[in-house]
């Protein structure tokens, strides 16, 4: 069974949902032989590089952190065959493709993006992922919510900016200090290495006693 049969089915029943777990190159196999132990010989599922994709019950997300084999956990909402892109790929070169023809091939591409994910009903997945994160936030805010959560959230960054270079600021500073104490000791060093005290006489009259 491939990847979008799999999803499809899934997508068909109200109480089925298509897990993708990541596994170590190499060890699909031994990972797939888990969970049909953990869930059933029946159980739907294929593999890729890297990646086990099966469906589940929703009850049963829980025996899927069990599994030993796995390194990550997602769910799937949706799969394409084609997402239909106008530019599937050529031999040109860049130099060699249209400026203007590309400019219009990623407009038309971003509308078809838009079109495929309203297709997705993101209300049902949204609801599943709260229910297995056990996530407690609020999982449709309102606008008002999200501007308040919006400026917050900046008036966060903004503080950790000015926090963070007052940290540079300081380290710099501190950075300057440890320099000019290291050149003053090193002067020191050298300094007290050398005589240079004054005889007491310099500079005072002496009288020169003569020799006979």
């Amino acid at each position: 069974m491939d990847i979008h049969k799999l999803v499809s089915t899934a997508q068909a029943s109200e109480n089925q949902i298509t897990i993708e777990a990541t596994v170590v190159t190499g060890f699909e196999d031994v990972v797939r032989e888990e969970c049909q132990e953990k869930f059933g010989k029946d159980m739907l599922i294929c593999t890729s590089t890297g990646r086990v994709f099966f469906n589940i019950t929703l009850t049963d997300i829980d025996k899927v952190k069990e599994l030993r084999g796995i390194d990550n956990i997602l769910l799937v909402v949706a799969s394409f065959d084609n997402f239909g892109f106008t530019n599937l790929g050529t031999e040109e070169t860049e130099a060699e493709q249209d400026t203007r023809r590309k400019s219009e091939d990623k407009v038309t591409d971003i509308a078809i993006i838009q079109t495929n994910s309203l297709l997705i009903d993101w209300k049902k997945y949204m609801d599943i992922w709260k229910q297995i994160t056990n996530y407690k936030g609020i999982l449709y805010p309102s606008n008002e919510q999200f501007n308040k959560y919006n400026d917050a959230l900046r008036q966060k960054k903004n503080i950790r900016h000015e926090e963070n270079l007052k940290d540079k600021s300081k380290a710099e500073t501190t950075l300057l200090t440890k320099t000019e104490l290291c050149k003053d000791e090193l002067l020191k060093l050298r300094i007290s290495g050398v005589d240079n005290k004054l005889p007491d006489d310099i500079g005072k009259n002496t009288k020169t006693k003569k020799v006979k």
